[in-house]
């Protein structure tokens, strides 16, 4: 593999990276905005305008147990 092919797939790497810290900060963002905000009701279509298509574009941290879940989403903010 070429250094050029090896800089284009790490700039999708990162690409792909920054799309996802974005999501999660907009997501984050929103939740802050909410006035009560907590884990008895957390609804995360509030958050999510299009959510079967961020489900489906996020799958690989969905399936992951709620404590996995925890530590790369606080990774990604």
């Amino acid at each position: 593999m070429s250094l050029c092919e090896v800089a284009e797939k790490q700039e999708q790497v990162l690409e792909t990276k920054i799309s996802d810290l974005e999501n999660a900060k907009t997501m984050c963002k929103k939740m802050l905005e909410s006035d009560e905000l907590s884990y008895l009701n957390l609804k995360v279509e509030q958050y999510i305008t299009e959510l079967p298509e961020y489900w489906n574009k996020n799958k690989h941290i969905f399936k992951l147990d709620s404590v996995s879940f925890l530590y790369i989403l606080l990774q990604i903010i």
